[in-house]
């Protein structure tokens, strides 16, 4: 498996061993954020401002230079292919999420919350350090992954904003000119018109120290954020939908795209990506949008939360078994 070296007859083991070397950093940031916000010294005034930088600055810079000079870029399935799958990973778990919100028969503004949340997977917070620490040797799956995004990224603020808001949703293509989004776009175009191989060593150091904070600080924000929702979140009355959250979430779209990770016509980084996501929980942004869109909250939080304690379990198995399946 390259980026792991693992010998053959301690494979299982060892990737295991990694996979969860790759959650538990990510754990610890998020409990410090959680600590931070309790303390007062992550205070929301200043996570509005932070949040702003992180995603109009250090995740642009991330993306640049993961993708700038990428060989992956250069291969025309994966710029074709990669955010196409990636679009319909969201609407195949939206679809998902409908027909089980009405096996449950919520109501349609609970109905479109939980369809919103179980469909929606952590696609960027949690996947972009675990694919980074899996194959750290080369950076083209990591370059896959943000082509990948671009598709998610495209779904999310169309086809999953429309369902939440329950209307056509127009103001949510304007989300589609945002800074990382933009900076995928251009990537691709340097890199495949070769001026990607003239950019500065000091451009792409500096873009590398930037880069390097973009996850840290989004996890440090969203610690905060699960500090704020914690004491809102009611369990009792609502087992099944929690119950029905994980499996939809943690396993029957897992199931779902793993499956399609062995059976797609695609590059081994698209499968890789394909396998890292399917074992990702639902994602914690679209709690602030069902705030935003007067969503049912109880409904997010108990979706968000419990895929992601119950994915603490579900996500180093569905990645082991996926990667051994696909071939590393």
């Amino acid at each position: 498996m390259e980026g792991l070296t693992l010998a053959p007859q301690a494979a299982d083991w060892q990737t295991l061993q990694v996979i969860i070397a790759a959650i538990v950093p990510l754990l610890i940031i998020l409990t410090l954020g959680f600590a931070l916000r309790r303390l007062g010294w992550l205070v929301v005034e200043t996570e509005a401002s932070l949040m702003r930088v992180n995603i109009n600055v250090m995740f642009p810079c991330l993306i640049l230079y993961s993708l700038l000079g990428n060989p992956a870029l250069k291969q025309g399935e994966n710029v074709l292919l990669a955010p196409v799958v990636g679009f319909l990973t969201i609407a195949v778990g939206l679809g998902v999420g409908l027909v089980v919100a009405r096996m449950q028969g919520l109501g349609p503004v609970g109905g479109r919350t939980f369809a919103y949340t179980a469909g929606m997977y952590n696609y960027g917070y949690f996947a972009i350090p675990l694919v980074t620490l899996l194959f750290p040797l080369e950076r083209s799956t990591l370059g896959v992954l943000f082509l990948f995004n671009l598709g998610v990224d495209i779904c999310f603020w169309t086809l999953a904003l429309m369902l939440l808001q329950g209307a056509t949703g127009r103001e949510s293509l304007g989300h589609l000119l945002s800074a990382p989004v933009l900076s995928i776009v251009l990537s691709v175009i340097l890199t495949l018109s070769g001026a990607g191989d003239y950019v500065p060593d000091a451009i792409r150091n500096a873009l590398k120290m930037l880069g390097s904070c973009a996850v840290p600080v989004a996890l440090l924000v969203i610690g905060g954020t699960v500090a704020d929702y914690l004491p809102q979140m009611k369990v009792e009355g609502h087992v099944g939908e929690v119950v029905w959250a994980c499996a939809v979430r943690l396993l029957i779209l897992p199931a779902m795209f793993v499956a399609l990770a062995l059976w797609l016509p695609c590059t081994q980084e698209l499968r890789r990506v394909l396998v890292v996501q399917a074992a990702m929980p639902a994602a914690i942004l679209p709690v602030v949008m069902v705030k935003l869109h007067d969503g049912d909250q109880g409904i997010a939080l108990r979706v968000v939360l419990f895929t992601s304690l119950v994915g603490l379990v579900t996500m180093p198995l569905w990645i082991k078994f996926g990667l051994r399946w696909i071939g590393g």
